[in-house]
């Protein structure tokens, strides 16, 4: 039948368009009614479906206003009522017409947002939400199986909250098409379309849900349910309404306070959903602060500057934002669960909105990073203080942004002014990194009184990352790095006497490390640097002297790890060796370099310099293997040998390249000599050492 009617009106042309309309709509007519007649939901589907489709498929040049949407509002109707008087499979007829009244009807709405259609657009909408929300009213009234609660933690299922959304859902698509036609319409006010709304909604909250306390009581029926669903919409559209009503920051103002009286209110009745209704009217005055008065007007207008901080209206706003938070996170009363979290999440966004009201582009970077530094301490106080593991991982994270800010080169370079003295320059930027020290420790301390979980933590934030922080702000491009050194040397070893009082802290480890590190800053300075200073008497080079300061402190330094009952006694053996092994080795590199520098300045021939650097080598070597031998260390003499090795093979190769044959000769014969001697000495020693091998056979009878 619509096939028919369509090819007599589209390709045969043997019907006006008028009579084309009228046979579509009685094919749609017809169908329906078999539909209800046989109880076929799918052949009323596939009538609604003819039926919206015939005004696209109809070319009307000019059609008359009020067409259109007494045609959707009949389909609607029809719709509403076979699902309303049928039910079960009919239930699809009824998602059809909302959603078809959704989009075809939108459309319409929008295109006709004019001033001389503005009372077909705005009839059209008020009729589509009083006619839904006459179905839901009716199916409330009369449900058609028991009323199920909503309890936390179950799965929800369609039919409990299907009247509540299709209501929030059709009450936004009204307000929205309400303001798109105040707004290009007759010069009303737009935000009296939302107010519209709210007279409309609280008209249907007191009629199904009116004798419960004001959100207070639960619902005990779908009406009730209903109900609740528009004294909520209710409070939404308020909020919209006061959004298009009020502009700048007298809006933002209206939100904060409505936010506050809310959650106020929500305490005294109790009643937890005045909290999250609360909640969101500070939620969109935090973000429009944030995002519209930020990027516009914001923390880029001139104000005025007091103590590196720019005290503009922006900040003041901001102020009172993160003020308003935090009353809301007093509100709720001690919970479990959900509501636990929730208020420390209201701390926190209260505490982030309080500092982020002080950054601006004209302050001063150090006042900022000190007040970034004290919001972490609120921070990790208020975890603290209510035992928040979610509110102390939230200013752990803030307080790691903060100190990679602090600690990144471009931002000490900012802070170029600086006392010097015995070649070490102290700036703001280093009483910075002290101060990011002091806010570890204090969160370290804080955060070990949250739980046993978090106590894991504490040697790290306690002691680890403050000592790093206070390592690193002595450093700066042109301090002297042996000053650096002495200090960080000085630090280590109080460090090491600290560890029998705070061992939980893991001090006795961190010292070591701090020894490890002037190594490096010794490489860096005089090694990669180069060791110069050729003025400088002989064995009074800062580097040498500093080198041997370094390897005299390792013995000293890993005393206090042997205190530690949880490492066994071959594990502490081998951290000795590894010790005495780093002091060795820098003790040699040093003391190489001195001995090239003091046959540099004795004398200016090629191969009495590179003898000298062989001869100490050689000699060094020597002293390795009496170590060895007097310390019963096998690796100490190992490494002796290997050095001696390397000696004698950078004289021959290096050393001897440009001497003549007789000189190279014995010079060769000389080594040679060195080495017998050594071997010969190696070996005596060595036997004396073992002892006399006993007799297998008295052996056998003394055991016997």
């Amino acid at each position: 039948m619509y096939a028919s009617a369509f090819a007599a009106y589209g390709p045969f042309e043997l019907l006006a368009v008028p009579v084309a309309f009228v046979l579509f709509a009685a094919c749609a007519a017809l169908g329906i009614a078999l539909s209800a007649r046989a109880r076929l939901a799918s052949v009323a589907i596939l009538s609604l479906i003819g039926g919206y489709s015939a005004p696209f498929l109809l070319d009307v040049p000019d059609p008359s206003p009020w067409v259109m949407p007494a045609y959707l509002l009949t389909l609607l109707a029809v719709g509403l009522g076979l699902s309303g008087w049928l039910r079960g499979r009919f239930v699809a007829v009824r998602a059809l017409v909302w959603w078809a009244t959704v989009f075809i009807g939108g459309g319409w709405v929008a295109s006709v947002a004019r001033p001389e259609t503005f009372a077909y657009g705005v009839g059209f909408v008020t009729l589509v939400w009083l006619m839904i929300h006459a179905e839901l009213f009716a199916a409330a009234r009369s449900p058609s199986e028991p009323y199920e609660s909503i309890r936390l933690g179950e799965p929800i299922r369609w039919r409990r909250v299907r009247a509540v959304l299709v209501s929030f859902s059709t009450t936004a698509w009204c307000a929205g098409l309400g303001v798109l036609l105040f707004r290009n319409g007759q010069e009303i006010p737009e935000w009296l379309a939302p107010a519209a709304g709210v007279a409309a909604t609280v008209v249907g909250w007191n009629i199904l849900a009116g004798h419960l306390r004001v959100l207070r009581d639960p619902p005990s029926s779908d009406a009730e349910r209903l109900g609740a669903g528009l004294a909520m919409q209710a409070g939404g559209l308020l909020i919209a309404a006061v959004a298009l009503g009020l502009s700048g920051r007298a809006e933002v103002t209206m939100w904060l306070a409505m936010g506050v009286a809310s959650t106020l209110a929500g305490r005294w009745l109790p009643s937890r959903a005045l909290h999250i209704y609360g909640l969101i009217s500070l939620t969109i005055a935090a973000v429009r602060l944030l995002v519209y008065e930020s990027f516009l007007s914001g923390a880029s207008a001139p104000a005025a500057h007091f103590a590196g901080f720019v005290l503009s209206l922006w900040m003041l706003f901001m102020m009172l934002a993160g003020v308003a938070w935090l009353v809301t996170a007093w509100t709720i009363r001690p919970a479990e669960g959900f509501w636990r979290g929730l208020r420390s999440a209201e701390i926190g966004a209260g505490l982030t909105l309080l500092f982020l009201g002080v950054l601006h582009e004209s302050a001063n970077t150090f006042a900022e990073s000190v007040a970034a530094l004290v919001f972490c301490l609120f921070m990790l106080a208020a975890a603290r203080t209510l035992s928040a593991r979610g509110l102390a991982g939230y200013a752990i994270a803030w307080l790691t942004a903060a100190t990679l800010w602090i600690a990144m080169p471009e931002y000490a370079q900012r802070h170029e002014q600086s006392v010097s003295a015995v070649g070490l320059y102290l700036s703001w930027w280093s009483l910075l990194m002290l101060l990011a020290a002091g806010t570890w420790s204090a969160g370290g301390w804080m955060t070990g009184g949250i739980g046993p979980r978090w106590r894991a933590v504490v040697p790290a934030v306690s002691a680890g990352i403050p000592i790093v922080l206070i390592f690193g702000g002595w450093l700066d491009e042109r301090a002297d790095p042996g000053a650096v050194c002495v200090v960080w040397l000085l630090l280590s070893h109080a460090i090491a006497l600290a560890s029998p009082r705070w061992r939980h802290l893991m001090l006795d480890v961190y010292a070591p490390a701090g020894v490890l590190a002037c190594v490096v800053i010794w490489t860096n300075g005089y090694v990669v640097g180069g060791w110069g200073h050729e003025e400088l008497p002989a064995l009074l080079h800062p580097g040498l002297l500093i080198s041997l300061a370094v390897a005299v402190s390792f013995p000293f330094i890993i005393v206090p790890l042997w205190g530690r009952e949880e490492l066994d006694r071959g594990a502490l053996v081998r951290v000795r060796q590894i010790a005495y092994a780093i002091a060795a080795a820098l003790v040699l590199v040093s003391t190489s370099f001195e001995a090239s520098r003091i046959a540099r300045m004795v004398s200016s021939d090629p191969t009495s310099q590179r003898a000298t650097l062989t001869i100490w080598w050689a000699i060094f070597g020597s002293v390795l293997i009496v170590a060895g031998f007097w310390r019963t260390v096998p690796a100490a003499r190992y490494a002796g040998l290997a050095l001696i090795g390397i000696a004698i093979g950078k004289a021959m190769l290096f050393d001897l390249a440009d001497t003549e044959g007789l000189w190279r000769v014995a010079s060769f014969i000389g080594p040679g000599l060195l080495m017998l001697v050594v071997a010969a000495g190696y070996a005596k020693v060595s036997a004396a050492l073992a002892g006399p091998v006993a007799d297998d056979s008295e052996s056998d009878a003394g055991s016997g």
